[in-house]
Parts: C-alpha cells; structure tokens; sequence
C-alpha cells in the first residue's frame, strides 16, 4: 500500500524510510544515520524525486515504522 508519497509498506521496510511530506520534487523523510544513504538512493533512483533527510534514532524509526505501517518481521532486520 503506498501512503501517498511513493513510498509503499515493504519498501518502507526495506529502505528504512518514513515519507513526511512531498513538496513539488523534494520529498521529505525520516531515516537513520546508518540508512540514510540507502534511503537517499531509492527516493532518487526509484522516486525519481529529491530526498530531504531527517535523522532519528534507530529506536525512533522503529516506532513510526510499526506506527504507519504495521510490524513486519523481515523488515525489522533492516532497522
């Protein structure tokens, strides 16, 4: 399911990524250091749009994760 930013469950997962708000082609995000990278990489390549990271705890991604998107077990090896 894509929560309106291009940005789908799995894909939140995978990449460590929670969309916040799209303005025009920049899309802001929230990531962790240690993911942003990758994050940054996929809202370009895949996107096609301009990230915006803003960093948050490994801990603090967990929880807006599970909040928008629902647990998923595999993806939590990623965080």
């Amino acid at each position: 399911m894509d929560h309106g930013n291009g940005i789908g469950r799995r894909q939140a997962w995978q990449f460590a990524v929670v969309p916040l708000q799209r303005i025009g082609d920049e899309l802001e995000v929230l990531s962790t250091a240690a993911h942003a990278a990758r994050a940054m990489r996929f809202i370009e390549r895949v996107l096609g749009l301009r990230p915006r990271v803003r960093l948050v705890s490994e801990e603090a991604l967990l929880a807006v994760l599970q909040e928008r998107f629902g647990f998923e077990e595999i993806g939590r090896a990623h965080v």
